[in-house]
């Protein structure tokens, strides 16, 4: 993925020029499926936080996007985090309702309580996300924001409603 990242950078900087292009703070429910702890009664899912930036190139969006449970470790059984690097796509623009599509890699990390001893794995994760964004004004728009991570300890799919702010200041 780094590699595309790069080899895309250096082709497209001369013809377009890399800007911010908006921002996403959100709250939702999360839930681990296929999971089968016969060790344990450890439950993967709650309420979650997300934020993501997101940077333009052309007709390309590149996000940096991190997850969390809100959930602590001491009083759940178990919580997780990522962090990834997606490339996105709008699909559809229709007024002030926007559509994206970005897909990636990044960094999963999973912490769980197993016979009373706290336990963390991590692994690389494969993210895929839908961004339906409604915008109120030009900058300030609300969204559902649906994700689902494949990755090789839990996949994790998740559901957020995110506040997006979005630099108009340019034209396209």
């Amino acid at each position: 993925m780094v590699v595309v990242f790069t080899v895309y950078f250096n082709n497209a900087q001369d013809g377009g020029v890399l800007r911010f292009s908006s921002l996403s703070l959100g709250v939702g429910v999360y839930d681990g499926f296929l999971i089968h702890d016969s060790y344990s009664e450890n439950e993967l899912n709650g309420s979650n936080l997300i934020a993501d930036l997101i940077f333009e190139l052309d007709d390309y969006f590149f996000a940096i996007y991190y997850g969390t449970s809100l959930n602590k470790l001491d009083l759940e059984k178990e919580v997780y985090s990522e962090i990834n690097l997606t490339i996105g796509l709008k699909f559809l623009e229709r007024g002030r309702f926007i559509l994206e599509g970005h897909a990636g890699l990044g960094y999963y990390t999973n912490k769980y309580i197993l016979f009373d001893t706290k336990v963390t794995t991590s692994t690389i994760g494969l993210p895929v996300r839908i961004k339906a964004n409604y915008f109120i004004t030009p900058n300030l728009g609300i969204g559902v924001n649906p994700n689902i991570t494949v990755n090789g300890i839990v996949p994790l799919i998740n559901v957020n409603f995110t506040l997006v702010y979005r630099n108009k200041t340019y034209d396209r």
